[in-house]
């Protein structure tokens, strides 16, 4: 199968997934892919038609198995992934990937459902609001690349990259974040993370966000009622769907 056969919204956000949560076997042939959320490998599976089953495995040094695992085997897909720039051992050597800019929102969806995180909290000192969206991987190049294509796909003013004691990270204030969010999430029928989406469209922050960019349409008006109770304070206690990690070594990218 040629590349362009592969290529739709569904398989670039399966793309996204694997990048950040998969694994490509030293064997040439088994793919498999992981994450704490079913929900997330259910929507991986449906969006390559796979009916393998899903297993639940430990990780690490934990003997408890409270993570979903699929694996399948697929020789065409594994060497068109390693034709984009996936490898067996990606986690630290991923560098540019090849793909089509027409699917580049589908991609940087799954890739923020699978290695990102969107907070939503006030500033310490002023206490306005403000909204936050990280990518973390470890490889730099793979940010510095990811970078220049968030700034072309969705005319982002600039991240800034850094250095933190697990991985580098890659993270956007409040103005570029809206824009990313705009253009990653152009229809309520993508696939995503739902309980990343529910931040995105289910804070009172981010529905204000909403309300005024017109992103995602608002809930019933019980909802819109609390939403503008809400407002009429100064800041609103921070959510955030993942733990925030240590910032080290800031450096702001050209």
């Amino acid at each position: 199968m040629e590349r362009k056969d592969y290529w739709n919204c569904d398989f670039a956000y399966a793309v996204g997934l694997f990048t950040a949560d998969g694994c490509l076997s030293s064997d040439g042939r088994h793919l498999e892919f992981t994450s704490k959320d079913e929900q997330q490998v259910k929507t991986f599976a449906r969006c390559l038609n796979l009916k393998n089953s899903i297993t639940l495995k430990s990780r690490g040094n934990s003997k408890e198995k409270k993570y979903f695992h699929i694996q399948f085997g697929d020789v065409k897909l594994y060497r068109f992934l390693n034709s984009i720039g996936l490898t067996s051992k990606k986690s630290l050597t991923i560098k540019e990937l090849q793909i089509p800019k027409i699917f580049m929102p589908d991609f940087t969806r799954g890739l923020l459902d699978g290695d990102g995180s969107m907070r939503v909290n006030s500033h310490p000192e002023s206490k306005l609001l403000q909204f936050k969206t990280s990518f973390y991987s470890g490889s730099k190049v793979f940010l510095e690349w990811l970078s220049s294509q968030l700034e072309s796909m969705a005319s982002l003013e600039g991240g800034t990259l850094y250095k933190s004691i697990r991985a580098y990270g890659l993270s956007y204030g409040k103005r570029d974040s809206i824009r990313l969010i705009k253009t990653i999430y152009y229809s309520d029928k993508v696939p995503c993370l739902e309980r990343k989406k529910v931040i995105v469209a289910g804070t009172p922050y981010t529905r204000h966000v909403v309300s005024r960019f017109g992103l995602i349409k608002l809930g019933e008006k019980t909802c819109m009622h609390r939403l503008k109770k809400k407002l009429k304070t100064k800041f609103y206690r921070g959510l955030k769907t993942t733990a925030s990690m240590p910032i080290v070594q800031p450096m702001m990218l050209a």
